[in-house]
């Protein structure tokens, strides 16, 4: 370039150093608006994990819940039939032995004269 070319470049490096500022000023939003981001894609990223556990635990795990304790429920019940079923069989068969042992001591008073 030749001398006469040149010139005052302090309105340039002002508009220049001021477009500086302005780029970093974009780029800080920029970065700011990427770690909002960031958190806010981490936080649905929760939600969502923690949906998808709630709904497989309201699926799955709720069903499977549901079912041991029905099954739990169903062996208690049948537990108690059977101890039910064995005292009524029992009883039963103790009222059969008294019934027995009842007629056999009215024979016998009524036998006991002889």
């Amino acid at each position: 370039m030749e001398e006469s070319d040149m010139a005052c470049r302090c309105d340039d490096i002002a508009a220049a150093e001021h477009d500086r500022e302005v780029l970093r000023d974009m780029l800080d939003r920029i970065c700011d608006t990427e770690n909002r981001y960031n958190e806010i894609r981490n936080r649905y990223g929760d939600i969502i994990n923690t949906m998808g556990m709630a709904i497989f635990l309201l699926e799955d795990e709720y069903n499977s819940a549901k079912q041991r304790i029905e099954n739990t429920v169903a062996v208690q019940e049948d537990d108690i039939r059977k101890y039910k079923g064995h005292v009524n069989n029992s009883l039963s068969n103790l009222e059969n032995k008294i019934s027995r042992m009842e007629r056999e001591d009215e024979w016998f008073h009524a036998h006991d004269d002889d």
